[in-house]
């Protein structure tokens, strides 16, 4: 059961590892441009992207009730912040 725990844990974060990095690499490299709220959306989107992504990593795993509701809460809340800001991103270029 301890082994068990062990390697469940260890594949847990090294998968969190790998979103986190990726989630990183791409706001670093997000187009920049002299529109701070376009650098912002565009940094925002793959920064909400990762916070999805580590939330679906954990429901893999067993674990409290009541962070599954939050996690499964913010998969929600943060994918529909992730449609919100790809619709300002595109009003944004349109105004280019």
């Amino acid at each position: 059961m301890k082994q068990t725990k062990m390697i469940m844990a260890q594949e847990y974060l090294r998968q969190y590892d790998k979103i986190l990095n990726e989630m990183v690499t791409k706001m670093e490299n997000s187009p920049r441009c002299i529109n701070i709220n376009l650098n912002f959306v565009n940094e925002m989107i793959p920064h909400h992207e990762g916070a999805v992504q580590m939330c679906e990593n954990l429901l893999k795993y067993p674990i409290d009730p009541r962070l599954k509701n939050i996690a499964e809460t913010i998969i929600k809340e943060q994918t529909r912040g992730i449609e919100q800001l790809t619709q300002v991103r595109q009003r944004l270029c349109q105004m280019r």
